[in-house]
């Protein structure tokens, strides 16, 4: 999950396979509407690919970071970590 301005984008792959990646706005005070963004398309995966989403990377997501990643690791069991940044 990558916020970046306006922008937020969601990205499911497994090594060398994107199987999903959406991009959808977002504003100051959606986390409800991110969460069911990130929630879909976590079902989604779950349900076409018959695997479960391991991990959970961010970045960008701005001041209701906290309660969003809260809610994420609750309801998908899987505690979002930050996006590891390369040198």
């Amino acid at each position: 999950i990558r916020g970046s301005g306006p922008q937020v984008t969601i990205a499911i792959h497994s090594p060398g396979r994107l199987h999903m990646l959406r991009v959808s706005e977002w504003g100051a005070g959606e986390a409800q509407e991110l969460f069911q963004d990130v929630y879909s398309s976590s079902i989604f995966y779950q349900d076409n690919v018959h695997g479960r989403v391991e991990r959970i990377y961010e970045c960008g997501l701005g001041p209701e970071k906290e309660a969003l990643l809260a809610r994420i690791a609750d309801r998908l069991s899987t505690p979002p970590r930050p996006l590891p940044h390369r040198s």
